[in-house]
């Protein structure tokens, strides 16, 4: 609920982030269909043809670290074209399928399931966009917790953290709230995924970002830094 406040209010109300998205049409080449928000139908391989309109989509960024994971290739693209169950995702991915679900988003995009692994011109291709992916997403959801595709990002956090603790006091006011206070800009690059050097492009391009840390969800744009303890 509190991710899906951040992405309205700033697609509604911050100038300079609507006019980093622009007006263009892009459309990525493929992108992965989560079908509706109930998880109702597996997920699909959504192919770019002629007459496509652009669509709203979110990105990943994530660590991929050394395990075999499930991918694009020759040999699984029918697959992935028919339907697939997320349950084949390692689980950073079904996070992120389930990040997009519950943002009520379609689609995602996520480079291991749509730029073939097995090709190098598809690659080279596909690389070449990587930039337009990023800035024309509606947001990129970023795994920064997780150090490889197998961990997930959907941890166990102290509600402490965000979580105040209300108690009366002698002065006039009626109640002070105590929160633990987290340091955005301290706790940020030491999570897993800046150790990434794709990640600067990632960041950089990106409009909107929304992070999943250790400690909290956070959010950052071109007007603002949030995150769970700090909603405003």
């Amino acid at each position: 609920v509190l991710a899906k406040r951040w992405i309205s209010e700033c697609c509604q109300h911050h100038a300079s982030c609507r006019d980093a998205v622009g007006t263009s049409r892009f459309r990525p080449t493929r992108l992965v269909d989560v079908g509706p928000p109930d998880g109702s139908q597996q997920l699909r391989l959504s192919l770019k043809t002629g007459d496509d309109s652009a669509v709203q989509y979110l990105a990943l960024s994530y660590c991929w670290g050394t395990s075999n994971v499930y991918k694009l290739t020759s040999n699984t693209a029918g697959e992935m074209s028919r339907g697939f169950p997320a349950s084949k995702l390692p689980q950073t991915l079904q996070d992120a399928v389930n990040a997009c679900r519950k943002l009520k988003q379609r689609y995602i995009w996520i480079d291991s399931l749509c730029i073939f692994q097995d090709s190098e011109v598809d690659w080279r291709q596909e690389a070449a966009q990587m930039g337009l992916v990023y800035t024309h997403a509606l947001c990129t959801i970023a795994a920064v917790c997780a150090r490889d595709s197998s961990e997930g990002f959907f941890s166990r956090r102290n509600p402490r953290v965000r979580q105040p603790c209300s108690f009366p006091t002698k002065i006039k006011i009626s109640t002070c709230r105590l929160f633990s206070r987290l340091h955005y800009h301290k706790i940020q690059p030491k999570q897993p995924l800046y150790s990434r050097a794709w990640v600067l492009q990632e960041r950089v391009l990106s409009p909107r970002i929304l992070k999943f840390g250790l400690e909290a969800v956070s959010w950052e744009c071109s007007e603002s830094l949030l995150y769970e303890a700090k909603q405003t």
